[in-house]
Parts: C-alpha cells; sequence; structure tokens
C-alpha cells in the first residue's frame, strides 16, 4: 500500500507540474459552464480525484474532507473495472488489474495537497501562478458555493 501511495502522489503532483493548462481549464469549464457540471476520465479517479480535490481545496474544503472524499471513490473500483472491460472489448489490459491495484488510499491525496501547500503555500497559490484570476475565483464560488 505504501508503494503504491507513493506512486500515486507522484503521478498526480506531475500533473501540477506537467500540465497546468489542463487542470485550470478544466476548472474554468467547471466555472463557466451554463447548467450542471459532469467531471470524469476513464476510471473517474485519478484525473477526475486531482480535479476534483483542487476544486473542493479552491472552495476552502478541510484537505481532510476532500482526501475521504477521494478515498470514497475506490467503493465502486470493482464496478468501474467491469465497466471498463466491456466498453473496450476484451477489456483485456482492465480486467487483469487488481482492485487494490488501483485503490484511492487517502493518503495520497493528502500527500499531494500538502506538497501543494509545501511548494507553492497552498492551492489558490498553485493556481494564481498559473493565471487564475479574481473572476475565474468568483465564477467558481458562485456556480457551486450557491
Amino acid at each position: 500500500p505504501e508503494l503504491h501511495t507513493r506512486f500515486l502522489t507522484s503521478m498526480y503532483l506531475s500533473y501540477l507540474d506537467t500540465r497546468p493548462d489542463n487542470l485550470v481549464s478544466s476548472l474554468r469549464s467547471i466555472s463557466q459552464a451554463p447548467g450542471s457540471v459532469v467531471v470524469h476520465c476513464t476510471a473517474g479517479k485519478d484525473r477526475t480525484g486531482v480535479v476534483t480535490a483542487l476544486t473542493l481545496g479552491l472552495l476552502g474544503v478541510d484537505p481532510e474532507l476532500i482526501a475521504q472524499d477521494y478515498e470514497a471513490s475506490g467503493t465502486q473500483l470493482r464496478a468501474i473495472l467491469e465497466r471498463i472491460a466491456i466498453r473496450h472489448g476484451s477489456g483485456k489490459n482492465h480486467t487483469d488489474m487488481r482492485v487494490d491495484a488501483q485503490a484511492t488510499p487517502k493518503q495520497a491525496m493528502l500527500n499531494v495537497l500538502q506538497a501543494v501547500d509545501e511548494r507553492h503555500g497552498g492551492v489558490m497559490n498553485w493556481f494564481v501562478k498559473q493565471g487564475w484570476t479574481l473572476q475565474d475565483q468568483t465564477r467558481l464560488e458562485q456556480k457551486l458555493l450557491v
């Protein structure tokens, strides 16, 4: 479990380092959408988990609650992996995955949020460094805190 947690932490932090434009764009899309928004990726836990965690971080949600929410997504892993296998034909690459190898340990997200705090002074500061504006923040808050 510790090796998996370190792997996920590293992978998730790489999203911030290598594709900050995707993260900012995702949150701007959420904030500017005229109606409801669905955030998703293949399994709905990695890229989706990071986008959701950062969104909640921008809204001031406690990191412990963010990490608990992320961990809860693991309760559906078996069903997610089965759905992926069906959608991808034989699903050989997905059905062979063990559920525990796709786990969503709370500590991984806590590590990510702690690293963002230590390296950038928090989620908000990271976004501001990427061009996030007061207008962006206001839109996000109006969209999600109504």
